[in-house]
């Protein structure tokens, strides 16, 4: 950043126009001093450019705001399109999402993390809180919703489910699988090991019967 420069060279440091009628002279601009103000112009755009380029913000010659949402940026204290701590989950308490239409408020929620309390007629169960993980792609309209059950590992209700919204419309909870919930057979529509040995041994005494009726026949 430049010195700060001095005031013009007259008596009150003003600058004033002329007067012909009167013999007065307007202020004589010299290049002396219009040198320091272009100079210290252009140090006070760098300086700015620097703020922007540390806040991730682009020069927009249409906006008259871009200094102060520079610094919120910079400082936290942003309120409008930024996330600030504590907010949405990120360094701080969790928002809590009340359990009547719960869906409805994750439509004009913002992207971040939330929580639901058990009584939720929207979440997969009544029976548990879930932990809501929110991603918003078209607010209102597009976002995918992830619900983990808030309870202890082994319980039945210990689950993971995906809701997607597409056009302003839910589809739907599908259930996700890990390994803290593996799928049973049932849920895949296929036989058990056991059930398979079962099946296989039937088959297998069943070709034998074929086999000693056939011989029994032809004998």
């Amino acid at each position: 950043m430049k010195d700060i420069i001095s005031p013009v060279h007259t008596e009150d440091g003003l600058f004033h126009d002329s007067d012909p009628s009167i013999g007065i002279e307007g202020t004589a601009v010299s290049a002396k001093w219009l040198n320091p103000v272009q100079g210290a112009v252009i140090s006070n755009q760098q300086e700015l450019a620097s703020v922007f380029k540390e806040a991730g913000i682009k020069v927009d010659l249409s906006k008259r705001d871009q200094l102060l949402a520079a610094i919120k940026k910079i400082t936290g204290t942003a309120t409008e399109e930024y996330v600030k701590r504590s907010e949405f989950g990120v360094g701080g308490k969790t928002p809590i999402i009340s359990s009547l239409g719960t869906l409805d408020i994750m439509k004009s929620s913002q992207t971040g993390k939330y929580a639901v309390s058990q009584g939720s007629t929207d979440m997969p169960s009544t029976t548990v809180s879930y932990e809501l993980d929110w991603s918003s792609i078209n607010f209102g309209r597009d976002g995918v919703l992830i619900a983990r059950a808030l309870i202890e590992k082994g319980s039945v209700y210990n689950k993971t489910y995906r809701n997607s919204l597409r056009n302003g419309i839910w589809r739907g909870w599908i259930m996700l699988y890990d390994e803290a919930s593996k799928p049973l057979a049932s849920d895949l529509d296929v036989y058990t090991k056991s059930e398979a040995n079962n099946d296989a041994q039937s088959r297998a005494n069943n070709a034998q019967k074929m086999r000693l009726a056939g011989q029994i026949l032809t004998v």
